[in-house]
């Protein structure tokens, strides 16, 4: 995520940052799925967004 994104979530709302890491977290479980069947190559993607989704669970806390 690069820091220009990350400036961006700062200036979303706690529900709305809820609602991404749902989104997130639903996206990982397809990305997961489908490298098991082989379909995606690049097996780091998985990495990829659950590293987004500790980035926005981490914004939240420090909302709160």
């Amino acid at each position: 995520m690069k820091k220009k994104d990350f400036q961006t979530l700062k200036e979303k709302t706690i529900q709305e940052l809820n609602q991404m890491v749902k989104d997130l977290k639903l996206e990982a479980l397809k990305t997961k799925i489908e490298i098991k069947k082989g379909k995606i190559k690049n097996v780091h993607a998985y990495l990829e967004i659950r590293k987004k989704i500790a980035k926005i669970l981490t914004l939240i806390n420090e909302k709160k």
